[in-house]
């Protein structure tokens, strides 16, 4: 499995003018890769203007990624700022919210827990657990972190 990280030059709070960068990545990387990982809120930018950028998951950033990972047969993951209408007209909630969209129309969607792991070596690290909340049930991922062949 062929897993390409892209590191993109974010134009900040401008989602139209990213998703149209990320686009011109994604043309390049059809048929070559299996998983394209996105940077962190890769469409605004870790902006606090939440309440101009933030979006549902039936929106426009969503719904772009799952036609362009159909398209171009590959999962995309990232994350995005996203927002939740309150019951009984109360106010939203914003998150950053990570995704996994698959090319056959599956989708997994996490609020974000960031977890700082610069101060430890890396050499010490055997698991990382992810921990997310969908609104359903409380979803635990164990990921294995494995080192690179060369051993840096």
């Amino acid at each position: 499995m062929r897993i390409s990280i892209l590191q993109t030059d974010i134009v900040w709070e401008n989602k139209q003018e990213n998703l149209r960068r990320l686009r011109e990545k994604l043309e390049t990387l059809r048929g070559t890769t299996e998983i394209v990982v996105l940077p962190e809120t890769f469409s605004t930018g870790f902006s606090m203007d939440t309440s101009s950028l933030a979006e549902p998951t039936t929106g426009e950033t969503i719904t772009t990624l799952r036609r362009w990972s159909e398209e171009y047969q590959l999962a995309l993951t990232g994350s995005y700022i996203a927002c939740e209408t309150a019951s009984k007209g109360g106010n939203p909630s914003y998150y950053n919210r990570a995704f996994f969209l698959t090319p056959e129309g599956n989708a997994l969607d996490l609020n974000l827990a960031i977890v700082d792991i610069c101060d430890l070596g890396a050499d010490f690290i055997q698991e990382v657990t992810v921990v997310g909340y969908d609104n359903y049930c409380v979803i635990k991922v164990d990921q294995k972190l494995f080192q690179p062949r060369d051993g840096i």
